[in-house]
């Protein structure tokens, strides 16, 4: 089996990439008082969605950004050794699963901030007590 070197620097440069556009929808996820407007019976209000969306896009966030260090360990290493640490299949898969992750959580995070307008709409309408 030949080694990759060319291949490894490739997923060497792109794991940070694809790390960094991942911090914009885990900074994004930070609940943010979310969970003081989850009142209601069935926690259906914009405030509840928008906790159990933001926990949701906090998860797959880490998960991405965790992928992605270990994409930029194995890259790093494989250079470092002189052989591939793993087979190449790995990094096939991982790279684009990052960046599917991506585009899930960038809409999420769109989504949370329509929900959080919304909930903050409704704060500002309910009479102050």
């Amino acid at each position: 089996m030949s080694f990759h070197e060319t291949f490894w620097v490739t997923v060497g440069a792109a794991a940070p990439v694809i790390a960094l556009a991942g911090v914009v929808p885990f900074i994004d996820s930070l609940p943010l008082g979310d969970r003081a407007h989850t009142a209601g019976p069935a926690g259906n209000t914009p405030g509840a969605r928008a906790y159990r969306l933001s926990s949701r896009l906090y998860t797959i966030a880490f998960i991405n950004l965790m992928l992605q260090v270990a994409a930029l360990f194995i890259a790093l290493r494989s250079l470092a050794d002189g052989h591939d640490a793993v087979p190449t299949v790995v990094a096939q898969i991982t790279e684009p699963l990052g960046l599917l992750l991506l585009v899930v959580t960038g809409a999420m995070a769109i989504q949370l901030r329509s929900l959080r307008h919304q909930a903050s709409e409704t704060r500002q309408e309910q009479p102050r007590s």
